[in-house]
C-alpha cells in the first residue's frame, strides 16, 4: 500500500489517500489537521484486547488518523470513543502506517455515518470540472 500526500493552500489541510495496487482509495472529506483526545479498544493483532487513550489526528467526515501503541490489522473492527464528547463509533482498519516513536500510525473509517462524531463542519470536496 502507498500513501500519497498534499497539503491545501493554508498549509491545514491534508488530501491523503492510501493506495493498493488493485483499488484507489478515493477521499470522500476533507481533512483537517486537529487533534482530539480519543480512547480505543479492540484486540491487537495477537487477539489480546486493548484499552488505550491516545489522540485522533487528520480527522474528516468519515474517519481520522490515530496513533496506537500496539499493532491491528487491517480490515480489523475498534471501538472510538471522543472523549471531548462521549461519543463512541465503531471503526474499521483500511490503513497502517509506519511505526513512529514506538506508535503505529492507523487510518480507521467509520463502520456507519457518523455525522457529529468530531462535533466539526466537513466542507465538501471540490473535485475536478464540478
Amino acid at each position: 500500500m502507498e500513501q500519497v500526500a498534499g497539503r491545501g493552500q493554508d498549509g491545514g489541510m491534508s488530501s491523503t489517500a492510501f493506495v493498493n495496487a488493485n483499488t484507489r482509495r478515493v477521499r470522500r472529506s476533507k481533512r483537517l489537521g486537529l487533534s482530539v483526545p480519543v480512547v480505543v479498544q479492540g484486540k491487537d493483532a495477537k487477539g489480546a484486547p486493548f484499552n488505550e487513550l491516545t489522540r485522533a489526528g487528520g480527522l474528516n467526515a468519515n474517519g481520522a488518523l490515530l496513533s496506537l501503541g500496539c499493532a491491528v490489522e487491517l480490515g480489523q473492527t475498534l471501538s472510538v470513543q471522543n472523549q471531548n464528547t462521549g461519543l463512541a463509533q465503531e471503526c474499521r482498519v483500511v490503513n497502517r502506517g509506519v511505526l513512529e516513536g514506538g506508535k503505529w500510525k492507523v487510518g480507521v473509517e467509520f463502520t456507519r455515518p457518523a455525522e457529529g462524531f468530531w462535533e466539526i463542519y466537513f466542507p465538501p470536496l471540490i473535485r475536478n470540472g464540478q
